[in-house]
């Protein structure tokens, strides 16, 4: 959300806050739409969100679902609520059916948009290759789960979910909105689509599906990404060198 353009808001960000950080260039952005000159610009900076590879490296590979051979796996996962456009993956998933290809996708979340996606699976008579799975603590497991992660969501903060997923070598299919490209490379990581724009999710979808080897290429440029961008030990490094700096 953009921050108000108030009073109050420009006492505290000209004369409280010392410094602003962000994780991302787009919540930075976000910040200061409404107002450019709410702090200086010298006195914000960027710091992703870091993952600490060597604890999620280490904990155990037990997929949370059986495999599949027949099948490519498509996995979903956050919080079943508007923003994340779980409606927009099922759209595609009917998309892809009506062309012939088939997957099985995996949605792991709960929220208060559960009853209705679960309506919506019946009408599209997605029961057979579409399954909800409620929240899901064991994510590593999920990852193993599946082959693709799609993320169709209208906004992100940062999402864990994209660097956690590439760290396991899963290319990624996602809306080309708010952070999501400063995680997601278009074409090196994954495959990026206008927002909201079904055709266009199920096209990077089928994409993906009928080519392994770029699933592969994908896949092991996301895991390269996150070790130099997004690893814990990255982003702590940039935080000390933010809290050093004098401004």
């Amino acid at each position: 959300m953009p921050t108000r353009n108030t009073m109050m808001n420009r006492f505290l960000f000209r004369r409280v806050v010392t410094k602003l950080l962000c994780n991302s260039e787009h919540t930075r952005r976000m910040v200061l739409s409404e107002n450019p000159r709410l702090i200086p610009y010298e006195r914000t900076f960027v710091v992703f969100n870091g993952l600490d590879l060597a604890a999620f490296d280490s904990l155990p590979v037990n997929p949370l679902v059986p495999r599949q051979a027949v099948n490519v796996v498509i996995g979903c996962a956050g919080r079943l609520t508007e923003q994340k456009g779980h409606v927009y993956l099922l759209e595609a998933a009917a998309l892809l059916r009506e062309r012939g290809v088939n997957a099985t996708f995996l949605l792991a979340g709960s929220g208060e948009l559960e009853d209705s996606l679960r309506s919506r699976v019946a009408e599209l008579d997605l029961d057979e290759s579409v399954h909800l799975l409620g929240f899901v603590e064991d994510m590593k497991g999920f990852y193993a789960s599946i082959d693709i992660l799609a993320l169709p969501s209208l906004w992100e903060g940062f999402g864990y979910v994209l660097s956690e997923a590439m760290s396991m070598r899963l290319p990624v299919v996602a809306f080309d909105t708010s952070n999501i490209p400063e995680v997601v490379v278009d074409g090196e990581t994954g495959l990026l689509v206008p927002p909201r724009d079904v055709a266009a999710f199920a096209n990077a979808l089928e994409t993906l599906i009928r080519d392994s080897g770029l699933r592969l290429r994908f896949g092991l440029a996301g895991r390269e990404r996150v070790e130099h961008f997004f690893s814990l030990a990255k982003t702590t490094r940039a935080l000390e060198d933010v809290l050093l700096v004098s401004v």
